[in-house]
């Protein structure tokens, strides 16, 4: 079945429906009356005026990395579009599907590194953050260019000129969410926690200002979500639909190998336990005192500081991919019984599993009941907010199956495995922001938060990035080869 015009609409809408819900219930666990009219608790000032800047340049910023990467996406996704499940295909296609897990906030650190210890020294971290974001971005349009022609030719129409650039630009426009939230990852790097709308976010939940705090969600979502209607309405007036592929062997050995590093990561190692503080060991090179990876800023054992938060990390993104498994396959069996009209309304398709939903579930909803939570009891409330936003792609992927279960199964692990994907991607990039688990607990983006005020003296803490790097870019290679196996819904 082919997504119709009502399809994508109904996904639109239940997406902002979806927004009012959290926010809402952000607002009723906000204690007290609040301002009328839109002003800062802060500055007195009206939120549009404190939001405005940081708006505008979050969108530019977002704007000029598009139009930077979008030369060499096209050259990575055009010729793979053209001929699909070709070598050629697979070759251009592998370093775009593996830029895609790099995390924005990792390639920004790196670009900063490159630029404080000597080898950019001449650039500035705003051009080296730029320049990050644009490497990565770089996946997601060749993967989104790749997918529009190979979708529009493989529909057995003519590839008409104006067909393939309604489906190209269809499939970038749809990844509007993903492009603001890498954009604001990646400059928060750079310029600190106060740098765009997502610094205007982070620093309204710190003072408790909650006008400026739903406002700047509010903004967040509706460019998301604006962006991928825009694209939706291309991709089905481009009428695409791609045939059964095969999948990469190649991929899926590579994929499984990354992987494997952040499940090894995860195995107990270095000191038993977490090591206490140690000021006198503090920032020790690697090997010093028999310390494999050396000690973070406190003169704990970095190697057992990655092992925990590896653990926790793998831990939350199970028990969400779980949450939202189950959810997903009660959802679209409710869809597929209650025939057509309940599949749009209960299961409408999603092009690719995006990070907003889950980046805006996690900012939220723990939020709620954080003056009540223990450690452990916020690991399960982290859990429950990213596996409840992570629904709708887990109901996209049981409706498929659901439908042909022969030929959808790829379609099915692959969307799962993308998930997942989502949801570390999710909990690394706001464990970083400072918006995840807090202390005592560990996670992979912690730590790579605790590293970048200190990557020029000590650059062994980019170590606990790898982990999370790599298990990530190892999950994005095995969803796509995967879901490129599996056709469209017949």
């Amino acid at each position: 079945m082919r997504s119709t015009y009502a399809e994508r609409f109904s996904r639109f809408c239940l997406g902002l429906l979806a927004a009012a819900l959290l926010l809402w219930l952000l607002r009723v666990g906000v204690p007290g009356d609040l301002p009328a009219g839109g002003v800062s608790l802060k500055t007195g000032q009206p939120v549009l005026v404190v939001l405005r800047p940081a708006l505008a340049a979050t969108l530019g910023n977002a704007a000029a990395a598009v139009l930077y990467a979008l030369p060499a996406a096209l050259l990575l996704g055009v010729p793979a579009g053209l001929r699909p499940e070709s070598s050629v295909d697979r070759v251009l296609q592998a370093p775009a599907v593996a830029l895609m897990g790099v995390p924005a906030y990792a390639a920004g650190i790196l670009g900063v590194w490159l630029v404080m210890s000597g080898p950019l020294g001449g650039v500035s971290l705003s051009a080296a953050a730029n320049g990050a974001l644009t490497v990565v971005l770089v996946g997601w349009l060749a993967r989104a260019v790749r997918d529009g022609l190979a979708g529009a030719r493989e529909d057995g129409l003519p590839l008409s000129p104006a067909r393939a650039l309604a489906a190209v630009l269809g499939r970038i426009l749809q990844q509007t969410g993903n492009i603001l939230v890498l954009t604001m990852a990646a400059w928060f790097v750079a310029r600190g926690p106060g740098a765009g709308l997502l610094g205007q976010v982070a620093g309204a939940s710190a003072n408790r200002d909650f006008p400026v705090l739903q406002a700047g969600l509010w903004a967040l979502v509706g460019c998301g979500l604006a962006g991928d209607l825009a694209g939706d309405l291309l991709v089905t007036a481009a009428g695409t639909r791609r045939a059964a592929g095969r999948p990469s062997r190649g991929w899926l050995a590579v994929g499984v190998l990354l992987v494997l590093v952040l499940f090894a990561a995860a195995l107990p190692g270095g000191a038993p336990g977490v090591a206490p503080a140690n000021l006198q060991a503090r920032l020790l090179p690697p090997g010093s005192e028999g310390l494999v990876l050396g000690t973070d800023q406190l003169g704990r054992d970095l190697l057992s500081r990655i092992g925990d938060a590896a653990r926790t990390s793998l831990a939350v993104a199970g028990g969400a991919l779980a949450v939202a498994a189950l959810g997903g396959a009660v959802v679209a069996g409710i869809g597929l019984a209650a025939g057509k009209r309940g599949r749009t309304l209960l299961a409408p398709r999603v092009a690719v599993p995006g990070l907003l939903g889950p980046l805006l579930a996690g900012m939220t909803l723990p939020g709620l009941l954080t003056g009540a939570l223990t450690p452990r009891s916020s690991i399960f409330a982290f859990m429950l907010a990213l596996g409840l936003a992570s629904v709708p792609a887990a109901a996209w992927a049981f409706r498929r199956f659901g439908a042909a279960p022969r030929q959808q199964w790829p379609a099915l692990l692959g969307l799962l495995t993308l998930t997942l994907a989502q949801i570390l991607l999710t909990e690394f990039t706001l464990s970083f922001l400072g918006f995840g688990l807090g202390a005592p607990l560990e996670s992979l983006g912690r730590l790579a938060g605790d590293a970048l005020p200190l990557i020029r003296t000590a650059p062994h803490l980019l170590w606990g990035v790898l982990p999370g790097a790599a298990g990530l870019i190892g999950l994005f290679l095995t969803g796509h080869a995967l879901l490129d196996a599996a056709p469209d819904e017949e």
